[in-house]
């Protein structure tokens, strides 16, 4: 698979088209960062110091997410996040809901199993 094919499915992943709306995400590029393929972005000023993310398919099959100030500065780097993951991790780092509807803010279960 191709660097720009990868790239639209980490973003597929992260939410498309409701991505890009909910967050602002801009300046989408593909590239490759250590030889892996990745999918960057830029972010509008948020509740956060983050203003661009690269989200990076490793060779075990796994992301590493991080994230850069305005002057390119490392925030924050999350390793082996796995694609089912990509949304909560984006929401933790960033503070911006990646979808409507479809994400949900993980709960706490007590040990009687129940949700609260």
């Amino acid at each position: 698979m191709d660097t720009k094919a990868i790239a639209e499915t980490i973003l597929e992943q992260l939410g498309g088209r409701q991505f890009l709306l909910m967050t602002g995400a801009r300046n989408l590029f593909h590239s490759r960062i250590q030889g892996n393929p990745a999918l960057t972005f830029a972010l509008p000023i948020g509740d956060k110091k983050v203003r661009k993310m690269a989200v990076q398919l490793t060779c075990m099959d796994d992301y590493t997410m991080t994230a850069y100030d305005r002057m390119g500065n490392e925030l924050e780097r999350r390793e082996t996040v796995y694609c089912d993951q990509l949304r909560e991790v984006f929401h933790a780092i960033t503070g911006l809901v990646p979808t409507l509807g479809t994400f949900r803010a993980p709960q706490t279960v007590n040990l009687d199993g129940d949700a609260e």
